[in-house]
């Protein structure tokens, strides 16, 4: 009879070890919970997905990129690098936080072999990158415009690779188009005017749309 109560003793003694540790492991975040130890540290990123592309026109680098699920983000900021290891900031954009999202921006200048990336950031400060995308080869610009500062007429010398009509708009730093007009563009060298004593004193670009993409900024005083 005593052997029997001193083995009951024990289970009861051992059973109370194994809940005292199961309690212990679960509080901890433990492997019971899918913790490790201090609980879960998983970090939202800011975008699930960023699609990079990148093409040449005339000189120029168009920059796109689309985005699903957006959370919190709060910039993205264009790089580019001619070794694809140290990169430098081309612009900072602000997001748009939507399910999905496209983003544009233009590369006036570029190395012999470049490679771009698109780096989001969200308000806490957490990083995600798209895939690194490079482009060969880009030739020179073929867009000018003068004076540049302007104040009352803006010439604009284009050189395009075919006859078409392209539309030329004025864009503000919001992205407001606040000028635009159907020009017909000849192969080769292409001299237009543009009246601008209508627009507020500020930064603008001249975007030219046609089988090529060019941009170009200035100032007007």
């Amino acid at each position: 009879m005593k052997n029997r109560i001193l083995h009951i003793s024990r289970i009861v003694a051992v059973s109370a070890i194994l809940m005292f540790s199961t309690t212990l492991i679960k509080a901890q975040g433990g492997p019971l919970d899918g913790g490790g130890g201090d609980g879960d540290t998983t970090v939202p990123v800011p975008v699930k997905k960023i699609d990079l592309a990148v093409k040449n026109y005339n000189g120029q680098v168009s920059i796109s990129w689309s985005t699903i699920g957006e959370l919190q983000v709060s910039t993205f900021t264009i790089e580019k690098s001619n070794n694809a290891t140290s990169f430098k900031t081309l612009s900072t954009v602000l997001a748009k936080n939507t399910a999905t999202a496209t983003y544009t921006f233009v590369d006036e200048s570029s190395y012999a072999t470049t490679y771009y990336r698109v780096k989001a950031i969200d308000k806490v400060g957490t990083i995600t990158y798209s895939s690194v995308v490079v482009l060969n080869s880009v030739s020179s610009i073929k867009l000018n415009v003068f004076p540049n500062p302007a104040q009352r007429v803006l010439n604009v010398n284009l050189v395009n690779a075919k006859c078409e009509t392209a539309l030329l708009q004025v864009v503000n730093t919001l992205g407001k188009v606040v000028k635009q007009q159907n020009v017909p563009l000849v192969a080769g060298t292409n001299s237009l005017s543009l009246v601008i004593d209508n627009l507020a004193k500020g930064s603008y670009f001249v975007v030219i749309k046609g089988e090529a993409l060019q941009q170009k900024q200035f100032i007007k005083n």
